[in-house]
């Protein structure tokens, strides 16, 4: 399997999906799918991270995958960040965002999981 989906914390305030190896858009609809389903579960916000540190993904299809994805987006879904996207995945996050609402909404770049958390709590206190 190309990925893996964790809580990271008791409280489960924090899910992480660890992508690796080849990840196709079939892995990631699947794997979006069971976030969505976890998050649905919670009465209270939750952020997601998307841990592509060992991963090497194929964009075919990307664009649809958005906007699949922008009509599924949980209401108590909060912040979305990418760890260690590259520059192509970034670009096409910004192009997507030109023509989805949710998707691309509270989306955030970073370099590695201690960031990530940061960043996150950031947010917890603003």
């Amino acid at each position: 399997m190309a990925y893996e989906i964790m809580w990271d914390d008791e409280d489960k305030t924090i899910l992480r999906q660890i992508f690796s190896e080849r990840v196709t858009m079939k892995d990631y609809y699947e794997a979006n799918d069971e976030a969505i389903k976890l998050i649905n579960q919670q009465a209270h916000n939750v952020d997601l991270i998307l841990d592509l540190r060992t991963a090497t993904i194929d964009m075919t299809g990307f664009l649809g995958a958005i906007r699949s994805v922008d009509k599924k987006i949980p209401t108590n879904l909060r912040l979305r960040v990418v760890v260690k996207a590259n520059q192509f995945i970034r670009t096409m996050a910004g192009i997507a965002g030109k023509f989805t609402k949710r998707a691309t909404e509270d989306l955030h770049f970073v370099d590695n999981l201690d960031e990530a958390y940061l960043l996150i709590k950031s947010h917890e206190r603003g």
